[in-house]
């Protein structure tokens, strides 16, 4: 699959559609609910950028664009005594001047996270399949059995990050994976867009109790 460079990626992420359909205002803050046109659109495009880094970054610029404001990072950096640094995500600061636009930013956020589709999956694990070595003894129907429950589990997560840690267990693992071999290459990559809708939930809840 060929990445997308980095120029193009804000005109292939998903944009921001804000309607009485799409955002749905609870008491705390926003629920997001996208037609099925929107999550294939977002899932091809997802795919098509190919790299979960360039989709975060590009994620920020939209809501900087949305918002008109800069997006400030929270973190906490700390310094080991062997050396070096390591920095911790915490969060977003983020400004809008009304909730409309917040609920856009609500929804392109929504949109960087929908997952792949079962069958995509499905596919995908199949290819995985013919690429490792299989647990001796068992029959097929015990490897269809693994691959279910493997994309019902992958099916969680965002459909780039996905992508890109089945990809990575492609190149790096001989045998059969586990789902915790999956998991190495998708927890720490959820952050961003965690904290960032998070984030964003949180200002239209204030936002919002701003207005009463």
């Amino acid at each position: 699959m060929n990445m997308k460079p980095i120029s193009s990626v804000i005109s292939t992420l998903p944009k921001a559609q804000h309607s009485k359909t799409s955002i749905v205002p609870t008491d705390t803050g926003a629920t997001t609910e996208l037609s099925g046109t929107q999550k294939d659109k977002a899932v091809a495009r997802l795919l098509e950028v190919g790299q979960p880094t360039v989709v975060d970054e590009s994620l920020v610029s939209l809501v900087e664009s949305i918002t008109q404001y800069k997006v400030s990072v929270n973190e906490i950096t700390r310094y080991p005594e062997k050396g070096g640094f390591v920095s911790t995500l915490r969060g977003y600061v983020i400004k809008a001047d009304t909730i409309d636009q917040v609920d856009q930013c609500i929804t392109a956020v929504a949109k960087a996270s929908v997952p792949m589709p079962y069958d995509m999956l499905r596919e995908r694990l199949a290819i995985l399949a013919t690429l490792v070595i299989k647990p001796s003894g068992e029959a097929e129907e015990d490897i269809d059995l693994r691959m279910k429950s493997l994309a019902k589990r992958l099916e969680e997560f965002p459909a780039d990050i996905t992508s890109y840690a089945i990809t990575q267990v492609e190149r790096t693992q001989k045998f059969w994976p586990s789902f915790a071999e999956f998991y190495t290459h998708i927890s720490w990559r959820l952050k961003k867009r965690e904290y960032l809708m998070r984030d964003l939930l949180k200002l239209r809840v204030d936002m919002t109790a701003n207005l009463q």
